[in-house]
């Protein structure tokens, strides 16, 4: 049908187009009249062109196409956003994975250190504690101090009481687990001089090593807290020494009995 209108306002146009032409020339006053006649026509060609089912199919695929082209585009471009989303994100959590085992591994190193650094507080035999008086405390070297003498023991019932020198002025008492051989008590009895001040700093020193090895995870300052502050050791006047300190699961105590100061130490 499209086809037939497209012949004939073809052919209609042309003639009228030349019959305006001649009247033109002619001047017969039927000129304009052809001229609209050969519109008419172009517009009858016009439209059996938009009845032409070629025509219509023709701007039908082209509208598919244009709009399959477009989802295609929006399609791909929402995947690779949707694919940048997803990688994102799994370097993310690829660094956050990385971050926490990181820390992880860090904690347990330090944990693995405090540990190996740390040791036992107040477990200790009484041959491990003679073994180990001379080494934890630098000052002790040299001063005729570093060593202890065993002078006898004394078996109880559920105790065993070990008696000791270090010199003339420094002796020590222990009480022993008679089965583990794990101390339970020490004292140290010292006799310090009114002349002598070689003597009472090397009574100081022996203090300190006690208190070195109820805990030898404890720093310098720690063991001289605990003999100064704690049990009254930075005063002038010790006649009436009485005290009792508690530290890191260590009970000190120190006292003045004429005139033998005495510190002792057990677990709290």
């Amino acid at each position: 049908m499209g086809s037939f209108f497209i012949g004939i306002g073809f052919l209609a146009f042309i003639v009228f187009i030349i019959l305006g032409i001649v009247s033109a020339i002619k001047k017969t006053g039927k000129g304009k009249k052809m001229m609209l006649f050969a519109a008419g026509c172009f517009i009858l060609m016009a439209i059996g062109g938009a009845l032409s089912p070629d025509s219509k199919q023709t701007i039908g695929t082209t509208v598919k196409e244009e709009d399959k082209k477009d989802k295609t585009v929006d399609k791909q471009n929402a995947a690779d956003e949707a694919k940048k989303k997803e990688e994102a994100q799994k370097k993310a959590e690829e660094e956050a994975k990385k971050k926490a085992e990181l820390e992880a591994k860090k904690k347990a190193d330090a944990e693995a250190k405090k540990k190996a650094e740390e040791k036992p507080v107040f477990a200790f035999t009484w041959d491990e504690f003679s073994k180990s008086w001379g080494t934890l405390v630098p000052e002790m070297k040299g001063a005729g101090i570093d060593e202890i003498t065993e002078t006898g023991r004394e078996k109880q019932e559920n105790n065993v009481v070990v008696n000791a020198k270090i010199n003339d002025y420094l002796m020590l008492m222990s009480d022993v687990n008679p089965t583990s051989n794990k101390v339970k008590y020490i004292s140290i009895m010292a006799e310090p001089s009114s002349t002598n001040m070689a003597q009472n700093t090397n009574i100081l020193l022996a203090f300190g090593n006690l208190i070195a090895n109820s805990n030898p995870s404890l720093s310098k300052e720690e063991r001289g807290d605990i003999l100064m502050k704690g049990l009254g050791f930075n005063t002038d006047d010790l006649s009436k020494l009485n005290s009792n300190y508690t530290y890191k699961n260590v009970k000190y105590k120190a006292s003045n009995m004429a005139g033998i100061l005495t510190v002792s130490i057990q677990p709290k």
